[in-house]
């Protein structure tokens, strides 16, 4: 390969050579302090930053790269440069003055991971790298944790659980439940595709991503091509991102207290608001996770 994904080293082991089986929660704020604080030692290795700026200024389209893997074990993976954009991706911000159309895009290089049984996707953006990997029919997720140190995790063996609770509008129509989570299905030519487009309230925007769009739609590329590789794998579904819609001023979000009244809300805004009938979406999702809990 070009060389430009070789790892530089591995700086974390279970005593001897092996590396630990740990898989905590891992948010933008964890560092490596606080994983040895809950007597644990993560799947950890560093990334030379050269490399991802090797990456993002010669925009290889496809690398190899060597990721240390639990069991000593290392995986050789070829990655190959993909979109999960639209290519007529639009970005809307909702202002005092109505909605205004922004010339932003996602600042993020997408690798889709090919490998001995193993599929997934990588993130580049900034100095970090965060993705998606299906090994044996289990999910890792791979995230920057400080410094240049990346962590490799199992996202079913989490010591904090997450205390979100999906809710769904008060009318809704039959729901396909997915069967055998973590199952591999083989990608056909011809897949089911989704276009999502994302509405990020104001308290998300202001509090989340302290009003600054361009990283509001780059953290909204990065969950949306997690979660394209878990519908490819799972339901042969890709899911694309179509577009987004950011509040810069207080909205009626706002006044809302529960994940079903958000939800319903959600639905009113973009059945009746004539700035929105052109935004083709096959889903219409909010960018926040019940925020004011």
């Amino acid at each position: 390969g070009t060389g430009y994904g070789q790892v530089k080293k591995i700086i974390a082991y279970n005593g001897t050579t092996k590396v630990a089986t740990i898989s905590p929660v891992l948010t933008q704020n964890v560092t490596t302090s606080t994983l040895y604080d809950l007597g644990y030692i993560p799947s950890s290795f560093e990334i030379n930053d050269n490399v991802l700026k090797n990456i993002k200024k010669f925009k290889p389209k496809s690398f190899k790269l060597n990721v240390p893997f639990l069991n000593d074990e290392t995986l050789v993976l070829t990655l190959k440069h993909s979109s999960i954009r639209k290519k007529d991706f639009v970005v809307k911000s909702r202002t005092k003055n109505g909605y205004e159309n922004k010339n932003i895009y996602p600042n993020v290089r997408t690798y889709n991971i090919k490998g001995d049984n193993v599929s997934g996707t990588i993130n580049i953006t900034g100095n970090s790298i965060m993705g998606v990997l299906v090994k044996d029919k289990i999910i890792y997720e791979i995230h920057r944790c400080d410094s240049n140190t990346h962590v490799l995790y199992n996202s079913n063996d989490v010591i904090v659980k997450s205390t979100f609770i999906c809710d769904t509008e008060e009318i809704r129509d039959t729901v396909i439940l997915a069967k055998g989570r973590n199952t591999q299905m083989q990608r056909s030519v011809n897949q089911a595709c989704i276009t999502i487009a994302y509405d990020v309230d104001y308290y998300t925007y202001t509090n989340i991503f302290n009003d600054n769009i361009q990283d509001a739609i780059d953290y909204l590329y990065i969950l949306t091509a997690g979660v394209n590789e878990v519908y490819v794998n799972e339901l042969d579904t890709s899911i694309i991102f179509g577009s987004a819609v950011v509040s810069e001023e207080a909205d009626t979000y706002s006044d809302q207290t529960t994940s079903q009244e958000f939800l319903n809300e959600l639905s009113n805004v973009w059945q009746t608001t004539p700035d929105l009938d052109n935004i083709e979406r096959t889903i219409a999702g909010q960018g926040a996770e019940d925020s004011h809990d």
